[in-house]
C-alpha cells in the first residue's frame, strides 16, 4: 500500500509539473503569436485599438494574469484525478461494508488497491460463512443436547420410581436398576457439562499462566486418571517418551489438552485396541503423537475437526459424541504457546500430532508437573 502511495504521488507530481511547463510554453507561444498578429494588421481607432493599446501599455501585468489564470485551471484539473481516486476508494469502502458480495472495481491506477480490497472482501465473506456455520452447528448441537437430556432423565426417574415403589424385588434386580440409573445419571452429567463447555467457549476468554512444565510427569498423571475409562473400553496405552522433556505453559491448560486428546482417542478407538502415545525431542520442539485405530476420517471432515462445535461423527445418538469443542480448545491452547496441532487419518488410523517449543530448565526442581 505504501509503495502504491509513493508511485501515485510521484505520478501525480510529474503529471502536474509537465502540465505547468506545457502551459508556460503555450502561454509564451500564444503571446508571440498574438504580437505577430497584432503588428501585422493596420488598426483603425476604436474600442479594439484602445484595448490593444491598454494591453501593450500594461503588458507584464496582463501576461502574468493570463499565465496565473492558466496555471489555476491546470492546477484545478490536476487535483481532480486524485480527488476522484479518493472518492472511488471511499465508495469502495462503503460497498465493502454494505454489499460484500459485489466485486470492487477501481480505476487502472488503483488496481493494486482493488485487488487488496477484493482479497479482503473474500476473506471477510469466508470468515462470515465460517462463523455462520459454527453458529448453526452450535444451535443444532444445543437442540440435540436439549432433546437428549430427556432420555437419561426419564430413565433415572423411571428406575428410581421402580426402586421406590417395588419393595419386594430381588437384590440382583435392585442392583440392576441402580446400575442403570447411575449410568444414565452419568450420561446426564456429561450432557450438562457439554452445555457448560459451550457457554464458557462463547462467553469467556482463557487466562493463561506461563511456567516450566515437566511433560513426562504431567502425561503420566493424566494417563493414570484414564485407567477406568480405558478398562471400560478394553483399551491399553503404549507410551514411549524421551526423558526430561520441559516446555513453557500452564499446567492446567496442558493437562486439559492431554485430557481432550486422550478422551478423543478413547471414544473413537476400536475396542480392545492399543492407543500409541509417543513424545520425542526434535529440537527445537517437543513432538507428541497420539495414534488410535478406528474408522478412517474423510479428508474434507479432517480439515474441520478443529472447528468449534464440529464433530466428524455427526450422529447425535453416539454415546461418545461430545460438544465438538475438545479439539478446538486444544488448538487454541497449543497455538497460544507457539505450538501446532495437526491430524491425519488413513488405513483405519487416526494420528494427532502436537508440537510445543522445548525449554531447558534452569532448576528442574521448580518445574511444575502437577495439575
Amino acid at each position: 500500500m505504501n509503495k502504491l502511495k509513493s508511485q501515485l504521488t510521484r505520478k501525480f507530481f510529474i503529471q502536474y509539473i509537465v502540465s505547468v511547463v506545457l502551459w508556460i510554453v503555450a502561454s509564451v507561444v500564444l503571446t508571440i503569436l498574438g504580437v505577430i498578429v497584432v503588428t501585422s494588421i493596420t488598426w483603425q481607432p476604436g474600442i479594439v485599438w484602445d484595448l490593444i493599446t491598454l494591453v501593450r501599455d500594461y503588458f507584464p501585468l496582463f501576461y502574468l494574469l493570463f499565465l496565473f489564470v492558466g496555471l489555476g485551471i491546470v492546477t484545478y484539473f490536476s487535483i481532480q484525478k486524485p480527488i476522484r481516486y479518493l472518492n472511488e476508494m471511499s465508495e469502495s469502502t462503503t460497498q465493502l461494508m454494505s454489499d460484500p458480495q459485489k466485486a470492487i472495481v477501481l480505476s487502472d491506477d488503483l488496481k493494486i488497491i482493488q485487488d487488496q480490497l477484493n482479497a479482503l472482501r473474500m476473506e471477510s465473506l469466508a470468515n462470515q460463512q465460517q462463523a455462520d456455520e459454527a453458529n448453526q452447528r452450535k444451535n443444532n448441537l444445543i437442540m440435540y443436547l436439549a432433546h437428549d437430556l430427556k432420555t437419561p432423565l426419564t430413565s433415572v426417574i423411571g428406575y428410581l420410581s421402580l426402586l421406590h415403589d417395588e419393595a419386594d424385588i430381588s437384590e440382583s434386580t435392585r442392583k440392576h436398576y441402580q446400575d442403570v440409573a447411575l449410568d444414565k445419571a452419568y450420561r446426564l452429567e456429561a450432557l450438562i457439562n457439554e452445555f457448560f463447555d459451550i457457554t464458557r467457549f462463547n462467553l469467556s476468554t482463557m487466562e493463561y499462566d506461563n511456567k516450566m512444565i515437566y511433560i513426562n510427569r504431567l502425561v503420566e498423571q493424566v494417563i493414570y486418571e484414564f485407567k477406568p475409562m480405558l478398562e471400560d473400553h478394553g483399551l491399553t496405552i503404549d507410551t514411549h517418551m524421551d526423558p526430561d522433556i520441559y516446555v513453557n505453559g500452564d499446567g492446567n491448560k496442558l493437562s486439559r489438552v492431554m485430557d481432550n486428546v486422550l478422551k478423543n482417542a478413547v471414544n473413537y478407538a476400536d475396542e480392545h485396541s492399543v492407543i500409541s502415545l509417543d513424545i520425542k525431542k526434535e529440537d527445537p520442539n517437543m513432538v507428541m503423537t497420539i495414534t488410535n485405530t478406528g474408522s478412517t476420517i474423510d479428508p474434507h471432515k479432517l480439515e474441520r475437526i478443529f472447528d468449534p462445535f464440529y464433530r466428524a461423527d455427526a450422529s447425535r445418538a453416539s454415546k461418545s459424541g461430545g460438544s465438538g469443542l475438545g479439539l478446538a480448545i486444544c488448538k487454541e491452547i497449543i497455538e497460544h504457546y507457539g505450538g501446532t496441532i495437526h491430524a491425519d487419518s488413513c488405513d483405519h488410523l487416526f494420528i494427532l500430532t502436537i508440537t510445543l517449543p522445548l525449554v531447558e530448565p534452569m532448576d528442574q526442581n521448580k518445574a511444575e508437573a502437577s495439575l
